[in-house]
């Protein structure tokens, strides 16, 4: 059998009339679009988490710094002494601190 004087014969186009070469080149294009909308996604993702982040920080120091606030400002209540006694020593060390800075 003689295989030297056969042609090759062009690729057959599918049902839809596209070869398998650019049914590939189809997918791998539509794959690349998803992968490029993946990565705007996560990007906008990230950047609103740091803005929300910065946010809630800024909330949460201020609260704190309120509740520093009153704090140094016990009076020679004994009440009073025996709520602040039973702080965390970091919370005193913070009130002592801030007392101190403001008078």
């Amino acid at each position: 059998m003689d295989v030297s004087a056969t042609q090759s014969q062009p690729l057959k186009p599918n049902q839809d009339g596209s070869t398998s070469s650019n049914k590939k080149k189809k997918i791998y294009d539509g794959s690349e679009q998803i992968s490029t909308s993946i990565i705007d996604v996560d990007m906008l993702l990230g950047e609103n988490m740091r803005i929300v982040s910065l946010e809630l920080n800024r909330s949460i120091a201020f609260k704190k710094d309120e509740c520093y606030r009153a704090l140094s400002k016990i009076s020679d209540h004994s009440t009073q002494m025996l709520i602040f006694f039973s702080l965390p020593s970091s919370v005193q060390m913070e009130c002592v601190r801030r007392f101190l800075f403001n008078y």
